[in-house]
């Protein structure tokens, strides 16, 4: 059931960005709607494949990890323009297909969870939202914010991963070492989905509430 409420949170997000995808359509947050349908899509397809047995959900599921963090850390590519900052953004880049390449042949060509490059990259997703959260607070005033969606989109990003990356780091000591038992892990699994659900709740609140055009509209 939970994981049902999940599902329809996400779809209903992605709907929402629908809906008010005029107000990013013309900016580099256009693809962040990529990120939103990416989610859902990708939980209805495991959800199918359980049935069908069709193919290995694990590397659908690595396969969304890796399409998830390229187009987040592209995002935060086009969003900044700061030379430095682009540069750290793009060894990130360059740093997350390596490791999802190497971590992915490691664990049987990519048919296992990969643990290093699920909390490796979770942690470069808390960097590198800082980095952009750090470069827009220098440049954007405080009444300002109702006309910037990015900046709340990635405030839920950072909240999510902070509260998950010790959330997941937990679970899977638990799970390697057989020392957890299905209490434990089912409030662990229950506290990520909760963050993921406000994270959403978040990205709703942002489009409903900002005006990009706001300020172009006075003028």
């Amino acid at each position: 059931m939970f994981l049902k409420i999940i599902l329809g949170i996400e779809i209903l997000t992605a709907i929402f960005a629908t809906y008010y995808f005029y107000k990013f359509k013309n900016t580099p947050l256009k693809l962040w709607i990529l990120l939103l349908f990416l989610a859902p899509l990708t939980k209805i397809i495991v959800a199918w494949n359980s049935t069908s047995g069709a193919l290995n959900n694990q590397i659908i599921l690595n396969i969304h990890d890796l399409l998830h963090h390229l187009i987040l850390f592209k995002l935060i590519y086009d969003l900044i323009s700061q030379a430095w900052r682009k540069k750290v953004m793009l060894w990130i880049i360059g740093f997350t297909l390596l490791l999802f390449a190497v971590n992915g042949i490691y664990e049987t060509n990519f048919s296992e969870h990969l643990i290093l490059y699920k909390s490796t990259l979770t942690a470069l997703v808390i960097f590198s939202t800082a980095l952009y959260l750090g470069y827009t607070l220098k440049r954007v005033e405080l009444l300002k914010f109702k006309e910037n969606l990015p900046f709340i989109v990635f405030t839920g990003y950072m909240i999510y991963n902070i509260v998950y990356l010790p959330i997941y780091l937990t679970n899977q000591y638990l799970v390697q070492m057989e020392t957890g038992d299905e209490t434990i892990l089912s409030v662990l699994t229950t506290l990520s989905g909760g963050t993921l659900i406000i994270m959403n709740l978040f990205f709703i609140f942002g489009l409903v509430w900002t005006h990009p055009h706001l300020i172009n509209k006075k003028a």
